[in-house]
């Protein structure tokens, strides 16, 4: 399935079976969510697997009551560190910030001749 086509034939699941998930099964999750790409492979994510009822009821309050929340077999809350690059700040950190900025300022702004140049 290419890009645009698994993009325009998306859905949401909102209910699930009752079922029980497996640590072989959360590992195989896991596996493939820390492959994804971050940029200068800083991975500023971090997870955290719910299992228990009583939170995942917690946190469906916090979710504007979505039933799903509390429903499924595991819940993965994603949080994100926003000063991971400050803990590996070396030359190549640097740089990081100097191309971060002018990424920014690129995103925000019209490009010019002397930009692009």
């Amino acid at each position: 399935m290419d890009t645009i086509e698994a993009i325009k034939n998306r859905r949401s699941i909102k209910s699930f079976k009752n079922h029980t998930i497996t640590k072989d099964e959360i590992n195989q999750i896991f596996e493939a969510a820390i492959l994804s790409p971050t940029s200068y492979n800083i991975q500023n994510w971090r997870f955290v697997i719910v299992t228990e009822q009583k939170l995942k009821d917690e946190i469906c309050q916090l979710s504007y009551g979505q039933k799903q929340v509390a429903e499924a077999s595991l819940v993965i809350v994603l949080c994100a560190d926003l000063k991971a690059w400050e803990k590996t700040l070396n030359d190549t950190g640097k740089i990081f910030l100097k191309n971060h900025e002018f990424i920014l300022l690129m995103a925000s702004s019209k490009p010019t001749p002397e930009i692009l140049n």
